[in-house]
């Protein structure tokens, strides 16, 4: 299967390897879109591994496939391998004109590191004893659906933080930060960061400055925002930007302070030319013909989004990715399982379980930007 898959692809891929009851596919259209109406009919689908609750779990599914916040914004892909071959340098740079009559030229290829990444599972669970549903409708009590639904909420939204976190925390059992995507060595080393946590995907960056992103800052000393700062790192990235999509793969990621704050900078004749700009499967895109649109401002010709919980110096520090070169990789499928047996939960309650299994890669790291120290 292809990296760049279509999304029915990704459907497929889904379809076929069992993590999701079939009935879900029949509960969605060709693009996975939920049809919730169908799924309610039929709530659960019991397997060998216990109770799948095709109601909650289709709502996750979707969930973290449209929000527009860190997941959903984000290209999801198939786990298809842990190890990702990273091209760190060119076979030649020069040269390739061959005198006529001359010799052919001697072999030559490029050389390949070894990238790897691992999959990190993230769960939560909500416990709702008996008694309390029991009450339902008779004390004033938030509803158990409401509970389940607030569970999957925080679930959500544990899983976007821990995609924006600040590089210098390690993930440990988290799944990997943008932040640490688009960390490099030299920012390290002039703003004063803990050497070594700007790695990723078991690679030194410091040993291996090849997989070094473009960083914009100003020594870890904020400094007035400036839309020079994005122009500045677009002109070092977009040599990299060589893939289906070209130099309009990039998607512009921020806090809502930055967001605004680069509104004023364009000013309000250009920032209210809102476009549509198709959201799926394979993040944000600028085709016509996608299943789910929204509405988005844009900065040079790229779609700008606001999302929660972005690293601030003063205001939120801003990244550029490059979608055709980065993403999570879904191993396990976001869902959810429930049990009411007491002898598995071992307490008097019914368990709800909402659980994905991923990880964030790139395989084209100089293709990445950040732009942080600002005010």
């Amino acid at each position: 299967m292809s990296e760049n898959f279509a999304m029915v692809e990704w459907i497929s891929y889904l379809s076929n390897s069992n993590l999701i009851p079939a009935e879900f596919f029949e509960a969605t259209d060709q693009f996975g879109s939920a049809s919730l109406g169908t799924s309610l009919k039929a709530a659960y689908g019991i397997g060998t591994g216990g109770i799948y609750n095709k109601r909650y779990g289709t709502e996750a599914v979707v969930n973290v496939i449209y929000s527009e916040e860190v997941m959903g914004l984000n290209p999801k892909r198939p786990y298809l391998k842990s190890g990702h071959p990273l091209l760190s340098a060119a076979a030649a740079t020069s040269g390739g004109g061959i005198a006529l009559g001359g010799s052919v030229p001697a072999g030559d290829v490029r050389t390949y590191s070894q990238g790897y990444i691992a999959p990190k599972l993230h769960g939560k669970t909500v416990d709702i004893n008996k008694s309390y549903k029991a009450l339902e409708g008779k004390d004033d009590l938030i509803s158990s659906d409401q509970l389940v639904r607030d569970t999957g909420s925080e679930w959500k939204d544990l899983i976007d933080r821990a995609l924006v976190a600040y590089f210098d925390t390690a993930a440990g059992n988290n799944i990997e930060s943008g932040d640490r995507l688009t960390a490099s060595s030299v920012e390290v080393a002039a703003c004063g960061e803990t050497a070594g946590d700007e790695d990723f995907m078991n690679i030194d960056k410091s040993a291996n400055t090849w997989f070094n992103p473009y960083v914009s800052h100003r020594s870890a000393v904020p400094g007035a925002y400036k839309l020079k700062y994005i122009e500045d790192s677009l002109a070092a990235v977009e040599p990299y930007a060589k893939g289906p999509r070209g130099r309009f793969a990039y998607m512009l990621m921020t806090g809502y302070d930055t967001y605004w704050r680069s509104a004023q900078q364009v000013g309000p004749s250009i920032w209210r030319k809102e476009e549509d700009v198709g959201m799926s499967i394979n993040g944000i895109s600028t085709d016509q013909g996608t299943p789910y649109s929204i509405r988005t401002p844009k900065l040079y010709k790229h779609p700008i989004f606001s999302v929660n919980h972005v690293k601030q110096s003063t205001i939120s520090w801003l990244y550029g990715f490059n979608q055709d070169f980065m993403g999570v990789k879904i191993l396990i499928p976001p869902g959810t399982v429930q049990t009411d047996n007491v002898l598995v939960t071992g307490i008097y309650a019914d368990r709800y379980n909402y659980y994905m299994e991923a990880e964030l890669y790139t395989d084209l790291s100089k293709a990445q930007f950040k732009v942080r120290d600002i005010l």
